[in-house]
C-alpha cells in the first residue's frame, strides 16, 4: 500500500503544484523490521517549498529517518527483557535479526509515564505499604540497592495463597531517599482520597523506610516477622540449644506484651553473656523496633500485609540480581521503573543502523510535516494477517504473543 500511495502522489500533478511538491528522486529503498517480519518499499523524495526534503510516504507512515525497527517490535523488545536478557530478547522477539545492544539502547529511551488522576477517588479505611530494596553489584564491582514501594489494600485468601487486593509498585534508582517518597504520596494521591485513611508502612526498619513516615500521613511503622524472627534467632545465636529457646520465647514474650523495661533487662543479661557482635547487634536492633514489632499483636489490620521479601523477589532480584551480573547506572535509572510498574513510553527517536548516518543528521531537529494527509498505517498495521483481527481463533492465540 505504500508503494501504490507513493505513485498516486508522484503522478497527481495538481497535489504536487498545490503542495509545492518538486519530485527529486525515485525509488528510494527503505526496509523496517515489524512485528510480522520485514516491511520493504520504495519510496519518492521530494523538495518542499521551504527547502526541505522529504519523503512523504515515510511520514504519513510514523517511519523516522533511520529507523530500523517499527515501533511495536521496539515496546517488544523492552517488554520481553523484563524478564529474560538481552540477547534473549532479541532472539525471540526478532529471532536475532538485532543484537542485544539494540534492546539496551531501546530500554534507555524508556520513560514511566504519569499515573492519571482518578476522577471519583475511594476512601480506603487502611492502606499497606511494603518496603524493602535489592542489593545488587554495578560495572566495577561497586555494590548498589534499588528501592522498592508496593501499595495495596490488604491481603486476600484465594485457596492457600494471600493475594495483595490492587497493588502497585514504585521503585527508583539514583534518587534522594526525599524525592522517592514524594512520589510514592503522589502515586497514591492520584488513586486515593487519603483524608480518612490509615498507612501501614511495613519493613526491615532502615533509615530510608523510616523516613517515609515524615511524608506519609497519619502512618505507622510495623516491623515485618521475617525479620523478627530472624533477629530473634540471632539473639541466642551463641547458647546453648535449651538455653537459647528459653531466652527465645522469654524475649518473644516480652516484645508480645509490650514489656520493655523487662525486655531490656533480658537483653542486658543477654549482651553480658554473649560474646558474638552478631547477637548484641540482633538485641539492639530488637530494643530499637520495640514498638514496630508490639504493634503487630494488638491491631489486627498490621497482619493484613507485609509481604515484602516475595515482592522483592518477584519485581527485581528475578531480573536484577539472581544470577551474576553487572549493571551500568544509566540502564537502572530506565529499567528499574520498567520492572516495578510494568508499563513504560519509548521515545520516538532515530533508530540505531548497521552504518554511522551522517553527523548532521543526528542532531535533533523539527519535526518534518507535508500539507496533506495520506491515512497510511504504521508499518506494524501494514500487514493483514487472518489473526490480527476479527473472530477469536486458535490462530489468533498462536500469534498473539508477537
Amino acid at each position: 500500500c505504500y508503494e501504490r500511495m507513493d505513485e498516486a502522489l508522484r503522478t497527481d500533478k495538481l497535489k504536487l503544484r498545490e503542495s509545492g511538491l518538486v519530485v527529486v528522486r525515485k525509488n528510494d529503498p527503505r526496509e523496517i523490521l515489524t512485528t510480522f517480519g520485514t516491511v520493504r518499499y520504495r519510496r519518492t523524495y521530494f523538495r518542499m517549498k521551504s527547502g526541505e526534503y522529504v519523503h512523504p510516504i515515510d511520514i504519513a507512515a510514523g517511519v523516522e529517518p533511520y529507523q530500523r525497527l517499527s515501533d511495536g517490535v521496539s515496546e517488544a523488545l523492552v517488554e520481553a527483557s523484563r524478564s529474560v536478557s538481552y540477547a534473549k530478547s532479541a532472539q525471540s522477539v526478532a529471532q536475532g535479526q538485532v543484537s542485544p545492544q539494540s534492546v539496551l539502547r531501546k530500554i534507555r529511551e524508556c520513560s514511566a509515564p504519569d499515573t492519571p488522576e482518578t476522577e471519583d477517588k475511594p476512601k480506603p479505611a487502611t492502606l499497606h505499604l511494603d518496603a524493602d530494596e535489592d542489593h545488587i553489584t554495578l560495572r566495577g564491582g561497586k555494590k548498589a540497592i534499588v528501592p522498592l514501594v508496593s501499595v495495596y489494600e490488604g491481603i486476600e485468601k484465594r485457596g492457600k495463597r494471600g493475594i495483595c487486593r490492587n497493588v502497585f509498585h514504585i521503585a527508583r534508582y539514583g534518587e534522594k531517599t526525599e524525592e522517592l517518597w514524594d512520589e510514592v504520596l503522589t502515586e497514591m494521591e492520584k488513586r486515593y482520597d487519603l483524608s480518612e485513611t490509615k498507612l501501614y508502612l511495613h519493613g526491615d526498619g532502615a533509615n530510608w523506610i523510616r523516613a517515609g513516615l515524615k511524608f506519609l500521613p497519619n502512618c505507622v511503622f510495623v516491623l515485618d516477622p521475617y525479620h523478627r524472627k530472624k533477629a530473634l534467632r540471632q539473639a541466642v545465636s551463641g547458647l546453648e540449644e535449651k538455653k537459647a529457646e528459653e531466652c527465645r520465647k522469654a524475649l518473644y514474650e516480652a516484645l508480645k506484651n509490650g514489656e520493655k523495661e523487662q525486655f531490656t533487662s533480658l537483653a542486658e543479661t543477654l549482651r553480658e553473656t554473649q560474646s558474638a557482635k552478631s547477637a548484641k547487634e540482633a538485641l539492639k536492633y530488637l530494643r530499637n523496633q520495640f514498638d514496630a514489632i508490639h504493634i503487630r499483636f494488638i491491631d489486627p489490620e498490621t497482619r493484613n500485609g507485609g509481604a515484602t521479601e516475595p515482592h522483592i523477589s518477584h519485581i527485581l532480584s528475578s531480573r536484577l540480581s539472581s544470577r551474576p551480573r553487572a549493571w551500568s547506572e544509566e540502564t537502572l535509572r530506565h529499567f528499574v521503573p520498567v520492572l516495578a510498574s510494568g508499563r513504560f513510553l519509548l521515545k520516538k527517536e532515530e533508530d540505531d543502523s548497521p552504518q554511522n548516518p551522517p553527523k548532521h543528521a543526528k542532531r535533533k531537529k523539527k519535526k518534518k510535516t507535508v500539507p496533506f494527509s495520506l491515512g497510511l498505517p504504521d508499518p506494524d498495521r501494514a500487514v493483514s494477517l487472518p489473526a490480527r483481527s476479527g473472530k477469536v481463533t486458535p490462530l489468533f492465540h498462536a500469534l498473539r504473543p508477537f
